[in-house]
């Protein structure tokens, strides 16, 4: 099959474009792929079904300022998939076209990615020499895939534009597959398919693909770059007529689940056993058992990431991890499992995938639709879920990662339920900032009294477990500071509350100067301290890729201002109250009450993600919030 890839390889050279094209079709670029082809094989060896695949990638350096960029490339492989060969090469023109110059530096290393939920990744990394503008990189290898059901997803596009993009699929005779093209532009994409003498070939194919763009805000890149994932569908015996199903329903894949988990935890541990006696002894509810459970795994058992051949897909017993008091997620969802079962409660392993992935496993059943694990224990006829990897969210609350994801409960015996994780609202992620303050001398002073609740407390929680004192008043800077560069904090306090919801209350006296404009006998004094999102605006003609936020959150920002004696208010600017449809709110009111200006900003955020067709809502958002920031209240001497 190699063979195939570097003939079509060859002839496609023939009609390539010229630097000076290449230069004025891709001014803008530093370089770009010149070809992108992969070749996936299915066939059988001692009748079982195999896959490999064979790449070839050429690129051309357009912009020599770049050449580190393209001095390195790496392959990534795993106990899954077995590197069989790697070819590399800086390609020099000539008058008689190409001069390969051999890549001889190599070196392997560890490799983590969105995926080390199923192995122990690697990473083989080239080196290219004789880098200029013009001289082009070729990569060839192959890999062969341990397990076919965990076939990979094909990546059709790049961080750089490709002139010609070409994914090749053989099959044997009586083998089908299941493709899911994802992606923001899929329209782009040919697929062809023809009947060969050993089976058939599909062809996916495309022309000047446009380069992948990044976001800081967006989604993973998983989430919206073009792909196809793939997993065989069935296989027909053509002599005797005979089907073999792989994957392409739910319960096909649970079957294929259940394999992995159906020998763990057949014998109790006495030492388990008792420690749950231990501390569910003074407990009645199911609710109450499987609660003080949970906070003993969170704080007692160490969450360490390691993926290992099969241990990196297979949960490890629960006498070991509790034993050692520490393991992955798969790890800690069999102790949870072990130990709510010991308390009597009914309980399942969860597969799921965090909002990293952008696969529901109704739509697309396949192993690759996870890269978590967690575990659930049913109260009262309905699922809790539990994951202790996150060691501060309290019990019953679905970690932020994982909200709005299809969850997979799948049993030993194979049985299967698909659970939709719920969202939660906005008043699960609170901050209450109060202030106030007071004019001095021409310098604004005062006092900051901050609440933090929800899903922003226990994130500060995680963020600040593992930092000195000296290092978290820096973090808190991120709530405190407020009004310019100049904000001066001359006193800081703050504490945790004691109970599972763990509040973070933060009082802060601080000074700012050259925030106050004065003309005259007056003052003005914009009392908007803290202006979220004033520089978010969306270029909605060009950007395609949604933005993500982590979990709906209710912000909202009191300032009071004391009216310095002998003065009075002469101007408060107007009040707002706007809904934003699918995006969230907006309210903002002045009041005065005897010695005192308060200006309240409410802001509700109600989306994980704002895509395309929401962006001239956000927009909207965006632009009533920069009007009210450059609002001012007006106080004029008497």
């Amino acid at each position: 099959m190699v063979t195939s890839v570097v003939l079509l390889s060859l002839g496609n050279r023939c009609g390539a474009q010229s630097l000076d094209e290449l230069q004025q079709q891709y001014s803008d670029e530093y370089g770009v792929y010149t070809k992108y082809y992969q070749h996936l094989d299915f066939y059988f060896d001692k009748n079982e079904l195999k896959v490999k695949l064979d790449v070839e990638n050429e690129k051309v350096l357009l912009d020599p300022a770049f050449a580190t960029a393209f001095s390195t490339e790496s392959v990534h492989h795993s106990y899954f998939s077995t590197l069989n060969y790697l070819e590399a090469a800086t390609l020099i023109p000539t008058d008689k076209g190409f001069k390969p110059v051999k890549s001889v530096n190599t070196k392997v290393k560890s490799s983590r990615d969105d995926y080390v939920f199923y192995d122990d990744s690697k990473e083989t990394e080239v080196s290219y020499n004789n880098l200029q503008k013009g001289n082009r990189t070729s990569i060839k290898y192959g890999l062969t895939f341990r397990d076919v059901y965990m076939t990979p997803k094909v990546l059709l596009q790049s961080y750089l534009p490709i002139v010609h993009m070409k994914l090749e699929i053989s099959l044997p005779k009586g083998l089908s597959l299941n493709e899911y093209l994802m992606g923001l532009d899929t329209s782009i994409y040919k697929r062809t398919e023809v009947e060969t003498r050993n089976g058939k070939l599909i062809t996916w194919e495309a022309r000047n693909v446009p380069k992948l763009k990044f976001y800081s805000d967006a989604p993973r890149v998983s989430n919206y770059i073009n792909q196809l994932a793939l997993t065989v569908d069935q296989y027909k015996n053509p002599k005797n007529g005979a089907s073999t199903y792989y994957m392409g329903k739910p319960g096909l894949l649970a079957k294929y689940l259940s394999g992995y988990i159906k020998d763990i935890n057949r014998q109790p541990d006495a030492g388990l056993t008792a420690k749950v006696h231990e501390l569910t002894a003074n407990e009645n509810s199911e609710a109450d058992k499987a609660r003080v459970i949970f906070k003993w795994v969170q704080d007692n058992v160490r969450y360490v990431a390691f993926e290992d051949s099969l241990g990196g897909f297979v949960p490890r017993e629960a006498a070991l991890v509790y034993s050692r008091k520490f393991g992955d997620c798969k790890d800690m969802s069999s102790l949870l499992k072990a130990m709510c079962e010991a308390a009597g409660l009914q309980t399942s392993f969860v597969w799921i995938g965090t909002r990293k992935l952008p696969y529901a496993v109704s739509k697309t059943p396949m192993p690759g639709a996870f890269n978590h694990m967690i575990a659930a224990v049913k109260i009262n006829g309905k699922w809790v879920f539990l994951d202790a990897t996150d060691n501060t969210i309290p019990f019953g609350a679905i970690p932020y990662s994982i909200q709005g994801k299809e969850a997979f409960l799948v049993n030993q015996a194979g049985d299967y339920e698909i659970v939709k994780m719920p969202v939660a609202g906005a008043d699960n992620a609170i901050l209450k900032d109060s202030s106030v303050v007071k004019i001095e001398n021409g310098v604004l002073s005062g006092q900051a009294y901050l609440d933090i609740k929800g899903y922003r407390a226990w994130s500060l929680n995680a963020i600040l477990k593992y930092k000195s004192e000296a290092d978290i008043e820096k973090t808190f800077q991120h709530y405190t500071r407020r009004g310019n560069n100049k904000y001066d904090q001359t006193a800081f306090q703050y504490k945790f509350d004691n109970n599972d919801q763990r509040a973070v209350h933060i009082t802060t006296t601080f000074t700012l100067k050259d925030y106050i404009r004065s003309l005259d006998n007056q003052y003005f004094v914009n009392l908007h301290l803290n202006k979220l999102l004033q520089d978010g605006k969306v270029e909605s003609d060009k950007r395609k890729v949604p933005i993500s936020l982590d979990y709906n959150q209710s912000l909202n920002y009191v300032v009071s201002l004391v009216i310095p004696e002998g003065y009075v208010v002469s101007h408060l600017p107007e009040n707002i109250n706007q809904h934003f449809e699918h995006i969230g709110s907006m309210v903002v009111t002045y009041i005065q009450e005897k010695d005192k200006v308060q200006m309240n900003c409410s802001l509700k955020l109600e989306a994980l993600e704002i895509k395309a067709d929401q962006f001239e809502q956000y927009n909207k958002m965006i632009t009533t919030l920069q009007k009210a920031y450059k609002e001012s209240v007006a106080i004029t001497k008497k």
